[in-house]
């Protein structure tokens, strides 16, 4: 094996973890992969420590609508001694317009800077600079910043939604949204982030067998019976497809009916398909954007084997 090699992919693909989390609004998931005393200069003025980059990344984003950072034409070094490194990656990273942004959208050209060291078996972000070499659209569409930060206002031509809801492009906006919904709730079950996949249903009435819970129930339901495997998953891909959405843009409501399919490869198992079902969702639209409000998770069709995947009453 060419030295590094591992450590540059480890490194590639927290790059990537923390692209994806950004964009799925994960803020635990983002703060774990900066060292806790780590340092940032993102344009807004120095910074010190994860939860403070974390929060001003959810400053701009928690308000935002969907976001997608590409990361690219990545360069990675690590020194001798395997102890620390250095990357630079190209980053595209566009927002869109959410409520009366709808229709609008901001985009920057940057690269990361990035000072990475190893904690343990983990390599961890020490320092990031992002170096803006571009931008295209307005920044109205961001959530309000830190203190200080001006943000363009709402152009009064931005389109919005009419009384009657039929604002396509807001519509089309929604389902993106929503479609992202369904797909973070997958990618968090999988990666074994209860915590955060419960947290998608913060504010959401869950039923299932036969009566109603809330995210907090659910959490307590799922490390009751879901089986986490040594590397801290359950080894799990949640596939979810014919997501169906209907959106009510003047009432702030949708629905949404999807298929899942959980495949899973375990010791002692091979990589199969182990269960497939619906899922059907109601939404709501606040100052925030849009969440879950319901969750029918009792809607199972086909069971394969799930002794690898779920604990049974009596289990160890």
């Amino acid at each position: 094996m060419i030295p590094g090699t591992a450590d540059e992919r480890e490194i590639h693909r927290a790059l990537a973890l923390l692209a994806r989390a950004m964009d799925a609004r994960d803020w635990a998931a983002v703060e774990e992969i900066f060292t806790p005393d780590a340092t940032a200069e993102l344009g807004t003025g120095p910074l010190q420590g994860a939860d403070r980059i974390t929060a001003l990344m959810r400053s701009f984003l928690d308000d935002c609508g969907p976001t997608r950072h590409l990361i690219g034409s990545v360069v990675i070094d690590v020194d001798p001694g395997g102890q620390t490194a250095t990357s630079r990656a190209y980053v595209s990273d566009l927002h869109l317009g959410t409520g009366p942004t709808a229709g609008l959208s901001f985009e920057s050209l940057g690269d990361y800077h990035d000072r990475w060291v190893r904690l343990g078996h983990d390599w961890r972000l020490a320092h990031r600079t992002k170096v803006v070499t571009g931008t295209v659209g307005t920044t109205a569409v961001l959530g309000p910043g830190p203190d200080g930060f001006q943000r363009a206002p709402v152009p009064e031509a931005a389109p919005t939604p009419t009384a009657d809801g039929r604002g396509s492009q807001a519509r089309a906006d929604a389902v993106v949204v929503i479609t992202d919904l369904l797909y973070a709730y997958a990618e968090r079950i999988d990666g074994g982030h209860l915590e955060a996949a419960a947290a998608l249903f913060d504010r959401a009435v869950i039923r299932i067998g036969g009566h109603d819970i809330d995210a907090a129930g659910l959490e307590a339901l799922w490390r009751r019976t879901v089986r986490i495997h040594d590397d801290g998953t359950p080894r799990t891909k949640h596939v979810i497809t014919n997501p169906q959405v209907t959106v009510d843009l003047a009432a702030g409501t949708a629905e949404a009916r999807s298929y899942y399919t959980v495949l899973q490869a375990a010791p002692d198992l091979e990589l199969q398909v182990i269960a497939s079902g619906r899922y059907r969702d109601t939404f709501a639209r606040d100052a925030g954007g849009w969440h879950f409000t319901f969750r029918d998770y009792s809607l199972f069709d086909f069971a394969g084997r799930t002794d690898a995947h779920l604990i049974a009453p009596g289990d160890a």
